[in-house]
């Protein structure tokens, strides 16, 4: 069984969210390809798509690493490290 989650992000940051996403969106590649869910993003809206358990890890690591996007540059090595923290905490 597949659900959706969807998240809204605030503030509505460009810059924020290019550094989320990361260029061509490899950061939400990253996370598609390690929980095997799909991410659908328009602007600060996104929406996961994926078996339940794998649909909450993946919007609580977009959440955790959005929030870090205020002050820390986002890389491949801290997707990685939220996507551990978020399969451990479930």
């Amino acid at each position: 069984m597949h659900v959706s989650r969807d998240i809204v992000l605030e503030p509505a940051d460009n810059s924020r969210l290019a550094n989320l996403c990361g260029q061509f969106d490899e950061h939400l590649r990253q996370i598609e390809r390690r929980l095997n869910v799909e991410i659908a993003s328009r602007g600060n809206c996104f929406r996961v798509t994926g078996n339940p358990r794998a649909a909450k890890i993946g919007t609580d690591v977009i959440c955790s690493l959005f929030n870090m996007t205020g002050d820390e540059r986002i890389d491949p090595q801290r997707v990685h490290v939220c996507l551990q923290e978020g399969v451990m905490n479930e």
